[in-house]
């Protein structure tokens, strides 16, 4: 186990700890918990970085711990502790956020939990090794990139059954932030890169020639 892997489990352990033995505290509830409310109402602007590491649901915190042990150690050694740790909060704070403004205008809730992070580490994990072969809960053999639409699927299925469509755009939010992120596929480094060679291709005529030019057999 790597050492964010360690300490984000242990943090987000802690405060499920004093959740669920501490009787829903009210401090919690008013401080650490995302809701629109205290956000845009008392200004706790913090919100949405430390509602992360409270989970309300004991099965939440389950599968979230799960998918962390399973996948975040792979993309903490691939990009180093503060790279993926930026990537993990940073993802986490985005989905918060959007989940936070579409409930202020529309359904007042609270929000907490790794859901969005964690479900980003699987994709970013998909992308960056899609053909590694792994295998589905020990038994069903597959692709990283085919495990990772089969876990999408399921979650957007259970948000679709639960109707919650807040949680679905913040979660297709954290999607798209990821992939933008990990894939060059979706890199606006790219898209720029490629506008700027059709704009040159455009202003420049490409001539053909130079050391690949065939050699003449022939002399006059």
């Amino acid at each position: 186990m790597t050492p964010v892997v360690m300490w984000l489990i242990v943090a987000n352990a802690a405060m499920f700890v004093l959740w669920a033995f501490g009787n829903k505290p009210i401090w919690m509830i008013e401080r650490v918990l995302l809701s629109p409310m205290q956000f845009f109402g008392a200004l706790h602007l913090w919100q949405p970085l430390t509602a992360m590491f409270l989970e309300t649901s004991g099965l939440a915190f389950f599968f979230s711990i799960l998918a962390m042990w399973l996948f975040v150690p792979a993309l903490e050694q691939h990009w180093g502790p503060r790279r993926f740790l930026f990537f993990f909060l940073s993802v986490g704070v985005l989905a918060n956020l959007v989940a936070v403004t579409l409930a202020h205008f529309y359904q007042p809730r609270f929000f907490g939990g790794f859901n969005e992070a964690t479900l980003a580490v699987v994709v970013a994990f998909g992308v960056l090794w899609s053909k590694q072969p792994v295998s589905f809960f020990g038994v069903l053999p597959m692709s990283a990139r085919q495990l990772t639409l089969v876990i999408v699927g399921l979650s957007y299925i259970q948000l679709a059954i639960a109707g919650d469509w807040i949680m679905l755009i913040s979660t297709t939010v954290a999607i798209l932030y990821t992939l933008l992120i990990t894939s060059y596929r979706f890199s606006p480094a790219r898209w720029l890169e490629n506008w700027r060679t059709a704009r040159l291709r455009k202003r420049y005529k490409v001539l053909t020639g130079g050391r690949n030019e065939p050699k003449q057999k022939w002399l006059n």
